[in-house]
């Protein structure tokens, strides 16, 4: 026995040591509430009061009325229950989620748009990839006009039909619908949700200083084609570069793949195109026109499926039963909205998100104006974590950055600036966007690893929108 143990005592240890893995993401969105519940004990409470604008009529906050009030830390219960009320707050947008992947899911068993795609990448034949610039072209000015933002999650089926006929990942799926999208949005010259709000409350101008806004759009959106498009050439020449390459979410088992390129186009596939495509063009004209929203979208998604299903060759009850199969697919992800929100209902209840605003301010008001500028741009980035609503942001921030601007001698269109980058830009990378819990729900795509891809791309939006908010400065933009 002792032979044996001094043998084996020069030995080294080859067992392979475990790399470390990100949590999955339930577990992250747990982690972060339990963190917003602890700061509900440790950041004193307060509130600002409210007024009404003399320009607008609308209520916003007082900029001259913070005071503190008695703490209201959150306790077990109310941590408890912030599971279920967040569900139930998003539940007009989980039940559209369901709807729509059920509906499309429908629509991919008939082949129709997978037999089209496969058609026009054969026509492309080298120049298949010419297909993404095009569409992240279109879908950033349908970001960057505000008639799409959260209702992107609809056309999130769309990217994955794409990416499986390039031979790409979910991941990539994703950055062409969504990451196209949200660059749009994030530095818009025209949103209604955010510049336009934005700019009321600061008493502006409506969609004064659109060109500058629009030339930073054109460099955000295409920095994300670029960045796409190098992933991209990547990914289809070393699969193992793809950042799901080796787990579940690898693969397209649930989205038809035609190989045989050489297929016509059926007047059958034709026409369930002409229903899928023409149902998301009448939603988007109504979006810009008629203010719909993502009920509208399930309601013309539940059309297209039930028409494409038949027209296939489905009976009814084959139609009920692949609705019910891609429905039950996204179950996972349509948690984890209702989980997110209850991060801000945790920090809303505990009063101290104006808290966090006052404490800002102060030393804001004492820097010089190109740092500051930039300082309520990096304040805005990491209070979207906060508060992830353009508009709700915009109520919140604007009647104090407005004030204080002046202060330190900006223009009121740079505060603009700095709260609209703040807020667009990151909500690609914060799991507390419903937005992007459900498209990654439906896209099939972990977070962490969606984290993995995205967070190159947004250092680098962080640095351009720094330098564009420095030069807006710098030439006296306002």
């Amino acid at each position: 026995m002792e032979k044996e143990r001094k043998k084996g005592a020069g030995v080294k240890d080859v067992t392979p040591k475990k790399k470390f893995e990100m949590p999955d993401t339930y577990l992250i969105i747990v982690g972060i509430m339990i963190f917003a519940a602890l700061l509900t004990y440790i950041i004193p409470a307060g509130v600002y009061g409210y007024k009404i604008d003399p320009v607008t009529g609308k209520e916003i906050l007082d900029s001259t009325t913070f005071q503190y009030v008695k703490n209201t830390p959150t306790t077990l219960i109310q941590f408890l229950l912030a599971f279920s009320h967040g569900l139930t707050i998003q539940g007009s947008m989980i039940l559209n989620v369901i709807l729509i992947c059920g509906c499309f899911h429908v629509v991919n068993e008939t082949k129709g748009l997978s037999n089209f795609f496969s058609f026009v990448i054969a026509k492309l034949h080298a120049k298949a990839v010419l297909i993404i610039p095009i569409i992240m072209i279109l879908f950033g000015f349908l970001g960057s006009s505000g008639a799409l933002v959260n209702s992107t999650i609809a056309f999130i089926p769309i990217g994955l039909v794409i990416a499986c006929q390039l031979g790409m990942d979910r991941v990539f799926a994703m950055a062409v619908i969504y990451l196209s999208t949200f660059a749009g949005f994030g530095s818009s010259f025209m949103s209604v949700n955010s510049v336009q709000v934005a700019q009321q409350i600061a008493g502006l101008p409506i969609l004064s200083g659109s060109g500058f806004r629009m030339a930073v759009s054109v460099v955000i959106v295409t920095a994300a084609i670029i960045y796409t498009m190098i992933y991209c050439f990547r990914v289809r020449k070393d699969p193992t570069k793809s950042v799901l390459y080796g787990t579940s979410a690898w693969g397209f088992d649930d989205v038809e793949k035609d190989a045989d390129f050489d297929a016509k186009l059926t007047i059958k596939d034709s026409v369930i195109c002409i229903l899928t495509f023409g149902s998301f063009g009448l939603f988007v004209w109504g979006a810009v026109n008629k203010d719909w929203g993502q009920d509208m979208m399930a309601a013309f998604m539940v059309f297209s499926a039930v028409a494409s299903g038949l027209l296939s060759g489905m009976t009814f009850e084959e139609v009920a039963q692949t609705f019910v199969a891609g429905a039950r697919k996204v179950l996972y992800g349509v948690l984890l909205i209702g989980f997110a929100s209850g991060i801000s209902l945790i920090l809303t209840d505990g009063q101290i998100i104006h808290t966090i605003i006052h404490a800002v301010s102060i030393p804001l008001a004492k820097m010089s104006s190109p740092i500051a500028a930039v300082f309520m741009f990096w304040f805005n980035l990491i209070f979207n974590f906060f508060v992830c609503s353009a508009s709700g942001q915009a109520a919140i921030v604007m009647p104090i950055m407005a004030p204080l601007s002046d202060i330190v001698g900006l223009s009121r269109q740079v505060a603009v600036l700095a709260y609209q980058y703040g807020d667009g830009l990151s909500n690609t990378i914060f799991p507390v966007s419903s937005s992007l819990v459900a498209s990654l729900a439906i896209a099939g795509v972990p977070f962490q690893k969606w984290l993995k891809f995205q967070i190159p791309l947004f250092l680098i939006w962080v640095v351009i929108a720094s330098a564009a908010i420095s030069i807006a400065v710098m030439i006296g933009y306002c």
